[in-house]
């Protein structure tokens, strides 16, 4: 099933389902996510350049929908955002921008934000994501640039609540 086509878009309607409103278990969304994550790393070829920014937009959104809930499917969500950052390489150019201003606005979601702040440096080094190194370099570059804004962030961050 994770190999299949298919699997992009049933596990993003599962993870679209808001926890506690179903019968869905944890280890669901968890599989969802890491299936995301997966695909992205092995399977980006799958989907169609159009659909990149959705799919963006998507991991985004669950992301503050899990900000406070399961820690391993936070995770699996930031992990694939930050593999999907990289794939996409210069069609997403202001990575850390985007996450930042998507998540900054709500102090409920500081904890998500330092988990994905984390996670796109780490997994830029992650040689399991299937990409060249020209798209590693290039990423990688980006986030140097970008590092002064997160810097500048983080003095901003309320210090209650931040770290879990």
């Amino acid at each position: 099933w994770q190999q299949s086509a298919e699997a992009w878009e049933l596990a993003d309607q599962v993870l679209g389902v808001p926890p506690g409103n179903t019968l869905l278990i944890s280890e669901a969304y968890y599989l969802c996510a890491q299936t995301l994550r997966t695909k992205i790393q092995f399977d980006f070829h799958q989907l169609p350049q159009q659909a990149w920014a959705s799919l963006r937009d998507s991991l985004l959104k669950h992301v503050v929908t899990f900000r406070s809930g399961s820690k391993p499917v936070l995770t699996q969500l930031a992990l694939a955002l930050a593999d999907l950052a990289l794939q996409m390489d210069s069609a997403w150019p202001d990575v850390i921008s985007t996450v930042i201003s998507a998540l900054q606005g709500d102090t409920a979601n500081c904890g998500a934000l330092l988990c994905l702040l984390k996670a796109l440096p780490e997994e830029n080094e992650n040689q399991k994501v299937m990409c060249d190194p020209a798209k590693r370099s290039s990423t990688r570059r980006r986030f140097v640039a970008e590092a002064p804004q997160v810097m500048q962030l983080l003095m901003k961050m309320p210090l209650a609540g931040t770290v879990e």
